[in-house]
């Protein structure tokens, strides 16, 4: 009988020796998938906080309302003149329909902007005149090469340009455009 107590306490010693151990490692598992969730949060704050800081850098005084589709022709023709090219290279451009910007009050309002016949720099260039200075930015740049230019060398392009506007809630149900300063 004592020989069966000694062998049923070795067996339950054996069995903690081993379990605890296995009990422990899934704990640690589970423990490194919340670290892991952790850091991607971390990482989604700081992105956020970096875009944050980038739109508090707007100049002030610049209204937070919306942008016409006169407003981007006018700085795409002014952009066009500085460069000094005609303003038949501005072919189009279609305001969107603004999207909300995750679960927060800002809506991010396109703009798309087609070009013809100008070479990259060209392109380049006045995509940054017509967004400097402005709530402007470029969203997206779609280039592609007319098939009937020999050297390539001119270009046709459609951008996106969008811009944040924040939409808060009055307090009365009425959506509020509000300044961003």
């Amino acid at each position: 009988m004592k020989r069966w107590r000694n062998a049923a306490g070795a067996g339950i010693l054996l069995m903690a020796m081993i379990g605890v151990p296995l009990v422990a490692a899934v704990f640690l598992l589970d423990a490194r998938d919340v670290a892991e969730r952790a850091g991607d949060d971390l990482k989604a704050c700081m992105a956020a906080s970096a875009r944050i800081r980038q739109l508090e850098r707007l100049p002030r005084g610049q209204s937070a309302g919306p942008i016409d589709a006169a407003f981007v022709h006018q700085r795409g023709q002014q952009a066009l003149q500085t460069l000094g090219l005609p303003a038949e290279h501005l072919v189009q451009i279609v305001p969107g329909t603004p999207q909300r910007v995750g679960e927060t009050g800002y809506k991010e309002v396109p703009t798309s902007l087609v070009l013809r016949d100008l070479n990259l720099r060209q392109i380049v260039q006045l995509l940054l005149s017509v967004t400097d200075g402005s709530r402007l930015s470029v969203k997206s740049l779609r280039l592609s090469a007319p098939r009937d230019t020999e050297d390539g060398a001119q270009w046709s392009a459609e951008a996106t340009l969008s811009y944040l506007i924040f939409e808060g809630n009055a307090g009365n149900g009425v959506t509020a455009v509000r300044e961003r300063n």
